[in-house]
């Protein structure tokens, strides 16, 4: 069983052929301003996953992916949140929404509410770290 958050990956594109993004004036500020945007539209996603069954983990720390050996031999639950728009999206197999397994909903619940808890802490101290910035108002 493993619950996840994910955020899409990053990574720095090369330049290629003449006439490609990176190589026209002001194609590396291009690319560096999608790779900017592409890292924020990922800010506003929130992804719990709840896998139970036989899984596969690939990568390590921050950078790993779980999933199931094999499809037919496991159950799960993800529920994704637009943190923008509050669009909530939920899916869950049959074996967890009824009979034995269905008490893992509670678990998958209370990852769903703490992951909520957690990104507004970060907010709030991200407004603070913000404000301090930001010079003293005018009187």
């Amino acid at each position: 069983m493993g619950t996840t958050t994910t955020a899409p990956d990053i990574a720095p594109t090369a330049g290629g052929a003449a006439g490609s993004p990176a190589q026209r004036p002001g194609g590396a500020a291009l690319n560096f301003l999608q790779m900017i945007e592409q890292a924020l539209n990922g800010l506003f996603q929130l992804r719990i996953t709840t896998v139970i069954g036989p899984v596969h983990i690939d990568g390590e720390g921050t950078d790993t992916t779980v999933r199931l050996r094999n499809p037919d031999e496991g159950d799960g639950m993800m529920t994704e949140i637009n943190l923008l728009d509050g669009k909530i999206n939920n899916v869950i197999s049959a074996a967890l929404a009824t009979g034995p397994l269905a008490s893992f909903r509670d678990f998958h619940s209370a990852q769903v509410e703490r992951s909520q808890a957690i990104v507004m802490g970060n907010l709030a101290e991200l407004q603070k770290l913000a404000a301090s910035l930001l010079p003293p108002p005018r009187r």
